[in-house]
């Protein structure tokens, strides 16, 4: 049985580029629009179920959000739909952003 990995925003430079993921943000598209990671692919949550073809099965894939809940959601769905290798963002784009902020 497959099961999702947590990735921490800290190691998501190292991930990417060792694993060359797809990158799927399950946020609306206006939240897409505002700020998403360099090559992501926007489905969102609601819209994965109908979208799943885009998803591709033979590499891993990293899925992310605002906070972290809907990639939690999306991330089961697609473990239950077969997929292998899925890692979700820890705390997602607000984590990452609060990783860049500079410290008071």
């Amino acid at each position: 049985m497959s099961q999702v990995n947590l990735l921490q925003p800290t190691d998501l430079k190292d991930f990417l580029q060792k694993e060359q993921p797809f990158l799927l943000d399950v946020r609306t598209m206006d939240e897409f629009r505002g700020k998403h990671l360099e090559g992501a692919v926007n489905i969102p949550l609601d819209a994965l179920p109908y979208k799943l073809e885009e998803v591709p099965r033979d590499r891993s894939v990293l899925v992310y959000c605002l906070h972290g809940m809907r990639s939690g959601k999306a991330a089961a769905f697609l473990v239950a739909k077969g997929y292998a290798k899925i890692t979700m963002l820890d705390g997602g784009m607000d984590a990452l952003e609060e990783l860049e902020r500079p410290a008071l």
